[in-house]
């Protein structure tokens, strides 16, 4: 669930300041701020503790706007896209071949495949993670830029299933689903 509040001040001397109330296990999230708002996640299943009436603690549904504010600033956003970026270069597998996908060897295999694309006759010596070269043909060149880019969508995909799930206030894995 998604729930939203405002911090409160109180007023005299030591001007009081009152902020939601977490679990014990620290299960709540505070995904960023919104118009003055703190937006928090918390899983479903966690009962959290009675909040000061003063904050106006409640559940809330982010709007498109809402999601796109957070998934720039929200500190969760931020280890999402951190490990969709560390999948993405993770590489692939392309009949037999380990082919890295950082975004260099990227470039390297779209120019490559445009090659490919304008002369079907192009071949090239590819240099593999062993440090041998194979010699790829055009079609074998087409069919791994292919496989590079579904691995490079795979990955946003997961990400946007998790900030999606993460903005739903469903139960996400950081860590689990990538290709």
């Amino acid at each position: 669930m998604i729930y939203s509040y405002t911090t409160h001040i109180t007023t005299g001397p030591n001007g009081a300041i009152l902020r939601f109330r977490n679990t014990e296990d620290q299960d709540a999230t505070v995904l960023g701020a919104i118009g003055g708002a703190t937006i928090v996640h918390v899983p479903d299943g966690v009962t959290m503790p009675a909040q000061p009436a003063e904050i106006g603690w409640a559940q809330v549904t982010l709007s498109d706007a809402d999601r796109t504010t957070l998934s720039r600033t929200s500190p969760v956003a931020r280890r999402i896209k951190e490990r969709r970026d560390k999948a993405m270069i993770g590489g692939v597998i392309v009949n037999g071949i380990s082919i890295a996908t950082d975004d260099l060897s990227q470039q390297r295999i779209t120019g490559a495949a445009l090659a490919a694309q304008i002369d079907s006759t192009t071949t090239v010596q590819w240099k593999m993670p062993d440090s041998t070269f194979a010699v790829l043909d055009a079609a074998q060149i087409t069919g791994i830029a292919q496989a590079v880019r579904a691995h490079v969508q795979a990955c946003f995909d997961r990400e946007a299933e998790l900030l999606s799930a993460l903005f739903s206030g469903e139960p996400y894995d950081i860590e689990t689903g990538w290709p």
